[in-house]
């Protein structure tokens, strides 16, 4: 993440980047951005939930990190299909 002051380049390119995803953006549904985000999070706590469920459920690690990557693999394929989730269109 840049910091400020910025320069005159990096303003360039944010805005350069902006006019392409910002369409994008603007088109994709609420829900679905949820799904993204929620997705991303599982990601970042990956390691983290996966102590969690070893501790919780008592599985070892490896079985844990299965369920874990299972979890995310799940909220993948319900961005692809985007009609199953909760049994609506998102």
């Amino acid at each position: 993440m840049p910091t400020v002051p910025v320069t005159a380049g990096e303003v360039n390119e944010a805005n350069e980047v902006a006019k392409v995803v910002f369409p994008v953006w603007l088109t994709t549904p609420t829900g679905k951005e949820l799904i993204f985000k929620f997705k991303a999070i599982l990601n970042d706590y990956l390691e983290e939930l996966t102590l969690l469920l070893a501790e919780e459920l008592g599985k070892n690690l490896e079985e844990a990190g299965g369920d874990t990557l299972q979890a995310i693999e799940v909220v993948k394929q319900s961005l692809t299909k985007p009609s199953r989730v909760f049994h609506r269109r998102v």
